[in-house]
């Protein structure tokens, strides 16, 4: 019989599946500019989950506003045709 569940989505940081014509092992480069949703997250299984959903990752670096550095973490990345920033 075949097996109708499918197939286990890829870990965030499987760079595998991602299309880049540049180096596969880095993410692609957005502009803080081009980020249409923010997603924030209380607990850090909230952020695994989200991260799951993530189409494709990318590495952003926005400018900063305040010298010291923030203790958050940020992750940036592709929902369908959004660009989104997971805090």
């Amino acid at each position: 019989m075949d097996d109708p569940s499918p197939p286990p989505h890829p870990k965030p940081n499987d760079d595998s599946h991602y299309s880049s014509s540049e180096d596969t092992n880095s993410p692609a480069s957005i502009s803080p500019t081009e980020i249409t949703v923010a997603i924030c997250c209380a607990l850090p299984i909230e952020s695994v989950a989200v991260r799951y959903t993530l189409d494709e990752e990318f590495h952003c670096r926005p400018p900063r506003s305040h010298p010291r550095q923030h203790r958050y973490v940020f992750s940036y990345g592709r929902i369908g045709e959004h660009k989104v920033v997971l805090a």
